[in-house]
């Protein structure tokens, strides 16, 4: 029987707001394994890596960050508890830079995007990951970016059912 979204949070504790100085301790303890990798010619076409440790491959989430494509970046991620959630749970982490929309058109944004995702699938067996579960999520922007994303890659089942609500990751097979 499918839980609901409610049933899943029972017992879920809500996470504590961070203040400055726990954000900044946290940031400091989670130094990417990887930082400013190239994926793409641009400047901006970079990406953070946190690699979870696993004898077998793991499966991997994006973070895009919002900004309206015009502005943001991957740095927005460090701090944040849900870096430090998955890697916990076997789960690698990125974090992604992509051009802005006032210097390219959105269509190659986009393409960056996605181009970011085909690079950790490429780089799979030297860093670990499970390339046909890779995921991303954002927030505004980011958002946007992961649903299309999504909708390219119909045959991702990994990017299809995994939700993150509040800081919580959710199967929406269950739902």
């Amino acid at each position: 029987m499918q839980k609901g979204l409610a049933e899943q949070r029972a017992g879920r504790k809500k996470p504590a707001n961070l203040s400055a100085a726990s954000a900044a301790d946290l940031a400091a303890v989670l130094t990417p394994t990887f930082t400013d990798v190239k994926y793409g010619p641009h400047t901006r076409n970079v990406l953070d890596f946190w690699l979870a440790k696993s004898a077998k491959p793991t499966p991997a989430v994006a973070f895009i960050h919002g900004g309206g494509f015009t502005a943001g970046d991957k740095s927005k991620i460090r701090g944040d508890r849900l870096v430090q959630k998955c890697l916990d749970a076997g789960v690698s982490f990125a974090a992604i830079n992509y051009r802005y929309r006032t210097d390219t058109p959105i269509q190659d944004v986009l393409r960056d995007c996605a181009r970011a995702i085909q690079f950790i699938r490429w780089k799979a067996a030297e860093w670990n990951v499970d390339k046909a579960r890779v995921a991303s999520y954002g927030g505004s922007a980011g958002a946007g970016t992961s649903l299309w994303r999504q909708e390219i890659t119909r045959g991702n089942v990994f990017a299809h059912r995994i939700v993150l609500y509040e800081g919580e990751p959710y199967d929406i097979a269950d739902l």
